[in-house]
């Protein structure tokens, strides 16, 4: 697979893409300036335009970027950052310096067969377990949405390939009011060997720890957070001594406000996912962090040639949202993947396991 790039396609290995390709790019999308898209019926128009350059793609609006991903072979896993409000206000922080695998919004396992993929050596930036990635597909759409290929592979140094992932991630062009919304949806085959995926045990585990439990999707926030209220269907979370809630429920919006603008990001967990409703672990202490971690409670071991398949969808905003808004969002999502209506918004409990 290749690139594609609005019905170009540009040959890529691992996101490395062509030099011709990356110039018929930048001509026909740098050159071009500014695009212009319709917000919405009786609504002003906005300037859109897309860039792509050799290891990232994003959208911008006027001169400010709205999210932008990375897959350049140089990065440890790909990831997206910044992910912003229209006027630019940037919401996601990259490597900072007490987690510097923290890469915004991005995935990564804690531990596959023992071997940990989630933190990295902080001289080298490189985890004990390789995360690589190939055929990095970019189609980007006249109407500012955009969908995102790739093929991940997870192995030890110089060994051989134990857990493959197909990752397609759906962006939403943005909408009048700012509300954009992402679905996140990788599939992962097992090798011909069982594939152990473990996190950091829990405090009461043998050998646990307090800040245990953490697996999967994550999205650190930006420095500088202030009012911040993370909720779920039954309202605000309790947090324990240090800042830190788990529990399990369909969804979770952490809402605060940065350089004086209000927001919100709402995530929510498909109905089909892995001990759905899923356990989340965020944290507001000395960190602002929101993730859902589907075996925070326990370790999931994959059979030889299974499939695991977690679907998630975002949606960032502008202001706070009511109770009844967050409700009406989980219900349209079970809507869209299961093609039923919503009556599970309740199904969900609390505490852990």
């Amino acid at each position: 697979m290749g690139t594609s790039w609005a019905g170009f396609r540009l040959g890529s290995s691992r996101g490395a893409v062509s030099a011709l390709g990356v110039g018929l790019a930048a001509l026909l999308y740098g050159g071009l300036g500014a695009v212009r898209a319709e917000s919405g019926a009786g609504e002003a128009q906005a300037a859109f335009r897309w860039e792509r350059l050799e290891d990232s793609a994003a959208l911008w609006h006027e001169d400010r970027v709205i999210w932008r991903f990375h897959h350049g072979a140089d990065r440890a896993k790909p990831y997206f950052h910044p992910m912003a409000l229209m006027d630019g206000t940037v919401l996601t922080w990259l490597g900072p310096e007490d987690h510097p695998w923290h890469h915004g919004l991005w995935f990564s396992w804690k531990y596959i067969n023992g071997l940990n993929y989630w933190e990295e050596d902080r001289s080298t930036g490189r985890s004990e377990g390789v995360t690589s990635w190939e055929e990095v597909s970019v189609s980007a759409r006249e109407d500012f949405s955009a969908r995102i290929e790739l093929a991940l592979a997870y192995h030890p140094p110089d060994g051989a390939v134990v857990l493959r992932e197909r990752r397609v991630v759906e962006l939403e062009a943005p909408s009048a009011d700012g509300t954009y919304r992402l679905d996140w949806d990788s599939t992962f085959t097992a090798g011909d060997q069982p594939v152990r995926l473990d996190r950091t045990p829990l405090a009461h585990e043998p050998e646990g720890r307090s800040w245990g439990g953490y697996a999967g999707l994550s999205w650190r926030f930006a420095d500088g957070l202030s009012n911040a209220v993370v909720r779920t269907h039954a309202g605000p979370v309790v947090w324990d001594e240090q800042g830190r809630f788990r529990g399990k429920d369909p969804y979770m919006e952490y809402a605060a406000v940065i350089d004086g603008r209000p927001f919100g990001v709402l995530m929510l967990d498909h109905p089909a996912n892995l001990n759905h409703p899923t356990p989340w672990y965020p944290i507001h202490d000395d960190i602002d962090w929101l993730h859902p971690s589907p075996i925070c409670f326990e370790a999931h071991t994959m059979p030889p040639g299974s499939e695991l398949r977690l679907r998630y969808r975002i949606v960032v905003h502008d202001g706070h949202w009511e109770a009844t808004r967050l409700r009406e969002e989980q219900q349209m999502f079970v809507r869209d993947v299961t093609g039923s209506p919503a009556g599970a918004a309740t199904d969900s409990r609390d505490g852990d396991e």
